[in-house]
Formats: structure tokens, sequence, C-alpha cells
């Protein structure tokens, strides 16, 4: 055996699937074709794959899903093509699930003809399942000629939903919303909560995209059979129960598990067997054949258990589990088919070392390894000439003369991990169809026609160009160059003020609007003795960002701030883009260098305007916005001067920021385009930042959360040493329950820990409670009634539901740095994975907090954006300054909404 590339995991040989092969050469072509697709979810080494692919060949005459699954995640290009032919061949008896397991692999060469040949059709219950099960969002169309899936004229249940989830994926939600709002009301009319066709029918459809994901669980109510049925597909996974004691002997584990399912708890069986797994000493795994043989047993009854069994059985290795299960499928009783199966299901689980991570679904396909050759830009497309979109829409503009518009694509940027001082290296830098090794990426979102120039401007401190090159490229984009890329040569800088560890930052953008970023992280030495060995790394390590940029929502100017290479930290870099054309972008990066110690000078700020009160406040505030406004470059204020200009008003304005420490928003700006307001950018500007390099659940900055639950976190600290009770902040907390039915929760470890694991849901999660910036880290974060919560322990949660937080607490915006990284408790929630966080960066009056929260709230719920609503209050003359002192982590045109449905029992969530 070997170790696959793909997967990490051993590979098997031909040899090594001996056990298997019986069943590969079956005379029973069904048993054939699940030894096939059980093969095809195993590592394997490319001479067994040549084997493997000559029975998937052979079955490709009539396929099953399976088998066009397993032929679409096959590393062999024949078989890939093979697919293709089928896939565009209209008579073909697999061609729609040829098109189905193509689009599942991201292969979208037959997806304009296949999504025309069914909206040419009839709608029926089928052809509405069908449409639904396909990556409509990757269609290339503008959408002035988007297609439209029609509505259900006769409002069949299962008909109108699979319709609503189609034109859902091409962005249109509202019959969506619909349906959802009815079916609220009346959950005996969900058609597929209860039946056969429940959980089976929404697995067949290919997985949502995030967006759409995100939209169905923020509009259903947590708990109701439609909930629960998605969740169970689509959503999220299903936590295993909590680790019992360490097992040596696995015997009792198989007993409790039979026990537990002929008592009729099938999924609880599941999930404790899965964890009495997860308990056994380090190295050990079960027996496979005996977990194997107790589930043929049980199999009948434990059908819910599935998915668990296959997650245990998965800890043996590959070649256990082959050589234990298909050696049970040679008995001819029957069993061949459901060993099959199992080695199928347990392979996919293969590299998930977690059971809490085993959802209740079919496991998922591990990622298609790399063909080198793109697919065709051209073939038959299978579409009759006299075909057209019940709109009107010709077919042909889904499938295009030449190659389509690719609308997302990842950052290239690429250069060795480690370089030597004042000697030549490349960067190379464009487009790529897949993440760079080693970066932490998501794909940018790109024009959505065929032809445009990408910009892309290379932001560095340490180092120095080839003389005659520049640090902006332009690339075009065309058809027939859907990745371009060029190539830059550069020099690490000698200077002993410089840092051996240095940052190359890339900022993309498109006509004026940026739509990504790209960091990467090069060591400099010496010498060439210094170099790593052929076992080092060879490709620098980052991380790539992306930025939402529909039309309709595109920051009026966005400024990056990166980091400069100097050991100091002193120097920092900025660039900035306006999709205004009288706003040119920065051709080359701006350096500034701050004070000798900008940590200080944050702490000072905060300390000192948290603390100084009457006539002196106003002179202090401008006093230290002179100060910020100083340090940002000339070009900058010019740029947003200009794009006020543009817009004819407050422009909305994204920091993009690596500095962990300055309050940007404070800073002054000279000739005020408001000039009844302070003269500071953020009550001049609509203001959100965000930080540079930000990876996790949130990694861009979300545009919308709809609210349909909240909860507050309320402290009374009676009798707590040091931390006075807040008698505004626990009125706010009524308030707020008053107002918007929220779940008060006690600001105590234990209760916080429920809320943050999701106990009672909440998409809005409101802090009215003590906070503390220490540097020290000593009493750092969120002050509780018995303890404190470091932003560390925030970074340890997962908030699956990406919730909006609003922390009213003195200081706990203010950012510090953990590790190197942009640190501090509002950037902690949004590395957990809150969709905005709005915080204050110091000490304010918990009365004057208390009523703008609550402003907040009746504001935004009324259509005011956040960053909005925090611009105009920094508008506010204040006698204590607590007005200024809130700051959005968050996109300037973020909306926040209310949602309001009805529960299970036809009651209004919701005044």
């Amino acid at each position: 055996m070997t170790t696959s590339a793909a997967t990490g995991q051993e590979a098997l040989g031909w040899a090594d699937l001996a056990p298997l092969q019986p069943l590969l050469s079956d005379g029973d072509r069904r048993v054939r074709a699940l030894a096939a697709e059980a093969a095809g979810r195993l590592p394997l080494t490319t001479a067994a794959w040549e084997h493997v692919g000559d029975l998937l060949t052979e079955l490709l005459a009539s396929p099953s899903l399976g088998v066009a699954r397993a032929t679409a995640h096959a590393p062999l290009a024949r078989l890939r093509q093979e697919l293709r032919s089928i896939a565009a061949d209209g008579g073909h008896p697999g061609q729609r699930i040829a098109s189905v397991a193509l689009a599942e692999v991201g292969d979208d060469s037959v997806l304009a003809a296949e999504v025309a040949r069914l909206l040419a059709r009839p709608l029926t219950d089928r052809t509405a399942a069908r449409l639904a099960g396909l990556p409509l969002e990757r269609l290339p169309v503008t959408p002035a000629r988007m297609p439209v899936v029609p509505p259900d004229p006769a409002d069949h249940a299962v008909r109108s939903w699979w319709s609503a989830v189609a034109a859902a994926r091409r962005f249109d939600t509202d019959r969506l919303d619909e349906w959802l709002a009815r079916v609220m009301k009346e959950p005996e009319a969900w058609p597929l909560a209860g039946g056969p066709v429940s959980h089976l029918a929404l697995r067949a459809a290919l997985p949502l995209p995030q967006f759409l994901i995100w939209h169905l669980d923020r509009r259903l109510l947590i708990g109701s059979a439609v909930h629960d049925a998605l969740r169970a597909a689509w959503l999220e996974p299903v936590r295993l129960s909590s680790t019992p004691e360490r097992l040596d002997d696995f015997a009792s584990a198989l007993s409790r598990f039979v026990d537990a399912v002929r008592s009729g708890s099938a999924a609880d069986a599941g999930a404790n067997l899965a964890s009495d797994a997860a308990a056994l000493p380090a190295g050990t795994a079960p027996d496979p054949a005996e977990v194997y043989t107790t589930w043929l047993d049980i199999a009948q009854q434990a059908g819910a258990a599935r998915p668990y069994v296959a997650w245990t059985l998965a800890r043996a290795g590959a070649a256990n589990l082959v050589t234990a299960l298909a050696r049970s499928g040679h008995d001819g009783d029957g069993t061949s088919a459901d060993a099959c199966l199992m080695i199928r299901d347990a392979a996919a689980w293969l590299t998930t070392a977690e059971p809490p991570g085993v959802p209740s679904g079919s496991p998922p396909w591990p990622a298609p390894a790399d063909l080198g050759a793109p697919p065709p830009t051209r073939g038959d497309s299978g579409v009759d000439a006299d075909m057209s979109f019940d709109v009107g829409i010709q077919p042909e503009s889904l499938v295009p003369e030449e190659s389509p518009a690719h609308t997302a694509a990842y950052a290239r940027l690429a250069c060795p991990s480690t370089v030597v001082v004042e000697e030549e290296f490349d960067l190379e830098i464009g487009l790529a169809d897949r993440p760079t090794p080693r970066v932490l990426g998501q794909p940018m979102t790109l024009p959505n026609r065929p032809a445009y120039t990408l910009t892309v401007q290379v932001i560095m401190d340490g180092f120095t160009l080839r003389p005659g090159e520049a640090p902006t490229v332009e690339l075009s984009v065309t058809p027939e160059e859907r990745y371009p890329t060029t190539v830059l040569h550069l020099s690490a800088v000698s200077a002993p003020t410089l840092d051996s560890v240095r940052q190359l930052l890339a900022v993309f953008s498109v006509d004026g609007t940026t739509v990504g970023s790209a960091t990467r992280v090069v060591m400099v030495v010496a010498s060439a003795k210094d170099l790593p060995g052929e076992a080092g790394p060879t490709v620098a390590k980052g991380v790539d960002a992306a930025l939402p940029t529909a039309a309709s929502k595109t920051a009026d100017l966005t400024i990056t701030i990166g980091k400069g290479d100097d050991i100091e930290g002193r120097r920092l870099l900025w660039s900035y883009q306006s999709p205004h054309e009288s706003v040119p972008g920065s051709t080359e990066p701006l350096v500034c260098t701050l004070g000798s110690k900008p940590d200080e000078f944050a702490r000072k700020l905060m300390k000192s305007l948290g603390a100084k009160q009457g006539p002196l406040l106003e002179p202090l505030i401008r006093g230290k916005a002179k100060r910020i406004g100083e340090v940002i470059p000339a070009p900058v204020h010019s740029a947003i001067r200009a794009t006020a200009a543009a817009v004819g008003g407050p422009p909305t304005v994204l920091l993009q920021s690596a500095d962990p420490y300055i309050p940007w928003e404070l800073a002054h700006v000279e000739d005020p385009w408001l000039g009844s307001v302070p003269a500071v950018l953020g009550a001049q500007a609509v203001v959100g930042r965000w930080a540079l390099d930000t990876s996790g659940p949130t990694a861009e900055p979300a545009r919308l959360v709809s609210m349909r639950t909240m909860n507050v976190i309320r402290g009374l600290y009676q009798g707590v040493i040091g931390f006075n009770p807040l008698k505004h902040a626990e009125q706010e907390a009524l308030d707020l329950e008053a107002a918007y039915g929220a779940v008060i929760v006690d600001a105590k470890i234990e209760s916080l820990v429920a809320c943050l694991e999701g106990e009672p849901p909440a998409q809005v999660l409101h802090f009215a409670i003590h906070g503390k910036f220490d540097p020290t880290g000593v009493q750092d974060g969120l002050i509780l009634e018995d303890g404190s919560v470091e932003p560390d322990v925030i970074v340890g949660f997962d908030l699956t539901h990406q919730p909006f937080v609003f922390l009213n607490a003195c200081q706990v915006g203010m950012a510090g740095e953990t590790l190197g990284q942009y640190g501090g408790m509002a950037q902690a929630f949004v590395e957990a994975g809150a969709s905005a966080v709005i915080a204050p960066l110091w000490s304010v009056k918990d009365d004057v907090a208390k009523d703008i929260s609550l402003r907040f709230y009746q504001a935004v719920f009324s259509g005011t954006s956040p960053a909005e609503f925090l611009r105009a209050e920094r508008a506010r003359p204040s006698e204590s300054g607590t007005n200024l002192a809130y700051v959005l982590y968050g996109h300037p045109l973020l909306e926040l909404s209310r949602s309001k449905e009805a529960d299970g029992d036809g009651h209004r969530v919701g005044p």
C-alpha cells in the first residue's frame, strides 16, 4: 500500500482489493455496480483505479446515480470525458444522472443544456425536483436574461416546494418564503416531513449553496418538522452524545448498542456507539468484522444508526474495512449488496477523525481528484433549436457560442516560502480554478460577463521589484483565458530594521470594486545554506479572503490596511479602490509610520476617553481625532473626499485592516462634506471594519441577517467584587424582552456556554454586562457574575447560525494581538462565526448605552443599516462620548431585519 495524494490515507492497490474483486465481477449487475461504487470511495493507487475504471466504463451503459458519482470523482480523464458525452446525449438513459454527477464535482460543462431541457418541459413533480437538484446558482447568465423557474399553477405541495427551491437557487426567495410561511401555519401540509420521500428526496438534490442554507436556517423555526427534515439533509450535523470513559473492550459497547436499538432509539444508539469508538485508546479501533456482524443482526431495526456504524467501521482503516466486510458479502445469503453499501458509506468517513461531525444523512463523497485538463469549452449541447424557456428566453442564452464566463475563482499568489535576501524570486499572481496549497481560501465572486479586466495590486514593504515592473498589473479575463496569471520578480531587501518573517499582500479588484485579497508569509534567510531541505515547505502559506460584490450593494470605497515588515511593527501599507469613475484607485502602495508604541496610544485613548467628562471631553476627542487623521496618508484622505463628492453625501467605506489597534473611525477629516456634524470619519461616512485575513465561518462580511429570536445576556453583579451592578443594563434587558420577545440569559459561565452552543437558539446575541480590556490578559474580556471569558474562549465556539452580536459592554471593542493575529473580543466573535459585531472601544455610561441600544434595534428593524445608525449616533452631540465609542465589525451595507413567522401553534413570533 502507498499513501493517496488525494486523501492522505493509505492507498489500496489492486491486490489489496482482492476480497472485493469477486463482488466487482459478480453475475448480478446490481452487486457489481454497488461494488464499483464502494471502490470509488476508497483511496486507490493509479493502477487500481484503472481496473475499477474498466468496470465503471461497462456500467456507464445504464448507470445508477452511485456509478455516475464514482465516475465523476475518479482521477481518470477518460472516465470524466465519457460522463460528459453521456450528459450531452439527450437520448441516453443515464443523461440526467450524468449531469447531476458532473455538477456535483463542479464540472458545469453540460449544466446549461440540462437546465434548458428541463425548463422546456411541462412542470411536474419530477421536473421541479430535478431543477432544484441542480446548481442553478452557477449558471453564467446575466440577471437581465436569467431563466425563471415557473410557479406551480396547481399549487401541488411537492411540486411547489421544489420549484420554490429551484427559484431560490436563482436568487429569487420570495416564493420559498411564502411557501415556508404557509407551511409553518399548517405543518401537516409539509409534503416531505413524514413518509418515505422525506430525507431521500432531500438528499437526492445537490447540497444547497451556502447563502440559501443560511437563508433557510434563519427563516425556519427551530424544532419544527420542516426544520428537522431540512437539518437532517442539509443544514447541520447531528451532534453525538458526550464521550464516556475510555474503553478497552468494545464488546460491551456493541451489547449496549443492540439493547438500545431494540428499545426503539436507533439514532441515539448509533450516536453512543460512535462515542464509544472515539473513547478507545489511541491507535486502536473496533474489530470491523465484529461490528459488521452485529449490524447485520440488527440492521432492519437500526436504519437511523447506519451513519454512526459506518463511522465506527471506518476507524479500522481502508484495508481492514475491505477485508472484513467484503468477505462477509461472499456468503451468497443476500448480504453482498449490503456489504458493498457499508464499505461505500464507511469509506467516506476514513478522513473524519472526530465523531461530533457525523451527520445523519449520507456521507459526503471525497473531493474529486485533479484531472489536469479543464473541461471542454464547447460540445454537443443536446438542446433542440426550437426549445424555449417558459419566459421566452432562448436556450442559446444559456449555451453561449464561447465558453461561459466563470463567476467564481480563487486568488493566485504563489511564491517560495523561504527566499534568500537580495536574490530574485518569482511571484505568480492572477486567478486559479482551485485554492493554492497550504492556503486557507475561498472563491472570489467575479463578473457574470465573458470578458473583463482584473486589477491586482501587490502591497509589499521589505521587497523590491525588478526595474521596469510595477506593483499593479491588469489581467484580461476572457472565454479563452479564464484564469490568467503573470509573474513579478521580487528581491528581499537587506536592512537591520526589517523582520525576517515578511508578508506579501495582493488586492484584487474589478472596475474599482474590491473582490478579494490574498496574503502570503515569506521567510527571508541570509544565504542558500539556510533554505529548507527537500522535505521542507516550498510554497508560501497564507490566507485568501473574498468580499461580496452584489451590484446594488458594493461599498463606495474599500480601504485595505496591511502590515509593514519592520521589526517594531510601526509601518502600515495602504491601498484603496472605488467603483466610482471619478475616484481612481491607488496604483502604488502607500506607507505610513505610526508612533513608537501604537498599542500604548490606543490604550491611552481608550482610558482617557472613557474617563473624561465635562467641557474638556470635546476638545480631547478632537485632539485624538487629529492624531489619528495625521497618520492616514494624504491620498487616502483625498480618495475619501472624492468618494463623498461622487456620492453626494456620506459614502459607505469598508476598512479591511490588519492593524488591531487604531480606531480609524475617529480619524479627523479635512474639509468635511457634512458641515453640521463632527469632522471625524465615522460621522462623515458610513463605516464598517473587517479584519484582514479573517478565516473561519465568516471569512467574508455578511450582507443580511434576519432575526427571529434574540438572547440578552444580562449581568446582575450583586456581591461581585470590583464590579458594581448595572441598573440601566438590567432594565435594558427587560425592555428588549418586552419589545422583541428576547430571552434573558444569566451572565454565568454555564448559561453563557449553553447560549453560545445554540440553547436557546437565537439570531441576535445582545450582551448587557461588564467588559474589560486588559493587556496583561489577567482579566480580559466579558465579565460574568461567576468569572470572566477571554477572547480565545469565544474563538473555541462554533456559532453555526452566524448571529449578529451587540456587545454593550465596556471596552470590549478594543482589539489587541493574540499570537500575532488580529485579536480582541469583537474579532473573536467574528472568528467564531458571528455575522457582525457592534462593540464600544472604551468605557460607556450604562444609561446612555441602554438608550443607544434600544434606539438601535428600533432603527435597524425599520430599515436603517447598523453602520448608518452608528454614523448618525456619532453625529449627535454628547456629554459622555458614549455615542462615539461604538464600532461595527461588519460590512457597512449590512442589513438587520426581523422575521415575523408563525410558530408551530400558529402564533406570530415577536410582537
